[in-house]
């Protein structure tokens, strides 16, 4: 048990010590409320730094509650203003001033219109990060950082081998048609438009 105890001590006659008197409160279930809420508080910190990706939380006011150290790492040429506290318009600047992924998915002039988007893209050098932010109960916000270079690394390897293989056939000197299971005309070279296009006008047309 926690208890609390405040008294004064009592004096008789001729000044003799009778004792004191005070009271006395048992604090057993708010000692318990706070340790439950600090072991809480510990789980949820524990939880944040065990994310892979950069994690960020707001406040109402749009200031910094906590970052993970993933966001830190990621962001080390901000991370003297990545305190609790700080608003997110000086992160934003800082972030501009020192080339850093910018902290939100959208400007801060654009937050708070309605519809507006959520979700965007920012390039750090040869790196690339999605940066995704839901707004709270409480009006505050969460913002995640994803690496996605691997994504876009990959995006622009098909976009290549697309292009290569729609130049290989646009070159050949025989026409090429493709049609799907259902029969659907695909894909087609400009050689078999030349052969077709006055015997049948009009009739090629993807799906």
């Amino acid at each position: 048990h926690h208890i609390s105890l405040s008294g004064l001590p009592v004096f008789g006659e001729g000044g003799r010590f009778a004792g004191y008197r005070g009271i006395g409160r048992d604090l057993t279930l708010l000692v318990r409320a706070e340790q439950h809420a600090a072991f809480a508080q510990t789980r949820l910190i524990e939880a944040i730094e065990s994310i892979p990706e950069c994690f960020m939380l707001l406040d109402s006011e749009d200031r910094l509650v906590l970052c993970n150290s993933r966001y830190r790492e990621v962001n080390a040429a901000i991370a003297p203003w990545l305190v609790g506290g700080t608003p997110l318009s000086d992160i934003y600047r800082v972030s501009e001033e020192r080339g850093a992924v910018r902290p939100a998915a959208i400007s801060l002039t654009e937050r708070f219109k309605p519809g507006a988007p959520h979700v965007g893209e920012a390039r750090l050098g040869d790196r690339w990060f999605q940066i995704s932010e839901k707004r709270t109960l409480d009006g505050g916000s969460v913002v995640v950082q994803t690496e996605i270079t691997a994504l876009k690394r990959r995006e622009h390897e098909l976009a290549e081998k697309s292009a290569l293989l729609d130049a290989t056939l646009q070159s050949m000197q025989q026409g090429l048609v493709v049609y799907d299971k259902n029969l659907h005309l695909r894909v087609w070279n400009e050689k078999l438009y030349d052969i077709f296009r006055d015997l049948v006008p009009g009739q090629l047309r993807v799906g």
